[in-house]
């Protein structure tokens, strides 16, 4: 039987982080650059369905110095997609949304 540490030796150094929006299920990865000025990078996965196959896309986001850019970064993804009518529609249909609340949302976020 193989323990943990033994197998470690299989494993590259951690490097970063991968994150799940609360809101988009989009999954973040953080990772620690070790070249250039901006020590610290952000992209996002997603899973496009392209011909009825799922293909995953990376998108690389920003760059910066301060890890505390990236999750401020992230924070306004996921208000941003609180706001969308995709977001409304699914809060309404689960009921976690009156029609009322609804319409007064979506009539602010225009």
């Amino acid at each position: 039987m193989i323990t943990a540490k033994q197998n470690s030796a299989f494993f590259g150094k951690k490097i970063g982080d991968v994150i799940q929006g609360n809101f988009t299920n989009n999954r973040y990865i953080i990772a620690k650059e070790e070249l250039g000025w901006d020590k610290w990078s952000l992209s996002r996965i997603r899973v496009i369905s392209e011909g009825g196959q799922p293909k995953l896309h990376i998108d690389r986001l920003i760059n910066t110095q301060f890890k505390s850019e990236i999750f401020n970064y992230i924070d306004e993804i996921e208000e941003e997609y609180t706001q969308t009518k995709t977001y409304l529609d699914s809060r309404l249909q689960s009921g976690l949304l009156s029609k009322e609340e609804y319409a007064e949302r979506l009539g602010g976020s225009k």
